[in-house]
């Protein structure tokens, strides 16, 4: 069985459709311009595009993963409930990057051999905080910025990959991150994080973007 960690940040991409370019900082903001969250649904994509039958997963609570592993009819243990807003979280925002990062660590901590997540460029950094160059990990386009290369093309792309893939062969992947606050006024600057670890198979991920 290969242990897949599967972990979604529900917010990534709701600034793009409201004209934030990111949502890093600005999730209230984008809420109340009525942006409508996508990434659960791409996940939910990915998931039913599966054909393999040994994936065991491991993911958080409710929209962070577990929702739509019910949806795609896939069991899972769930390790993680981002049930604890801080002090100072607005209420209406349930998850944050802490979140994702307190998620990753409960994965590694039972063995996963790949985390899957479903974001942008800030989901990837926060997930390869925690992985650095040890695990595998695979993102699912659902941000506004994806500049790493560490993006399957689509979600059913994803699912592809993770179909044919023979559960130990990998390639590098960047993984990068743009200043939103700077992207907003017109200047892109983007930054090298560090280098991933990506699953290899004759589906491509996404090149990284300078």
């Amino acid at each position: 069985m290969i242990k897949v960690g599967f972990i979604v940040n529900p917010y990534a991409g709701m600034g793009g459709a409201v004209g934030l370019k990111g949502t890093d900082g600005r999730i209230k903001e984008a809420i109340e311009r009525g942006a409508v969250r996508e990434s659960p649904a791409k996940a939910i994509r990915f998931l039913t595009g599966l054909t393999r039958k040994d994936l065991l997963f491991f993911t958080s609570g409710g929209e962070m993963g577990e929702d739509e592993l019910k949806s795609a009819k896939l069991s899972c243990t769930c390790l993680y409930h981002p049930d604890n807003p801080q002090p100072d979280q607005d209420t209406s925002i349930l998850t944050t990057a802490a979140d994702t990062i307190e998620a990753c660590k409960k994965f590694l901590q039972n063995n996963c051999d790949i985390i899957i997540f479903c974001g942008g460029d800030g989901t990837a950094r926060d997930v390869y905080s925690c992985t650095g160059a040890k695990t595998l990990i695979l993102g699912i386009p659902t941000g506004v910025k994806i500049y790493s290369g560490v993006f399957a093309t689509s979600p059913e792309s994803a699912a592809r990959l993770l179909s044919q893939w023979n559960g130990s062969s990998y390639t590098d992947g960047e993984v990068m991150d743009v200043d939103e606050e700077e992207y907003r006024k017109g200047n892109l600057n983007t930054q090298v994080f560090g280098y991933a670890k990506i699953p290899s198979s004759s589906i491509p991920c996404q090149s990284c973007k300078q």
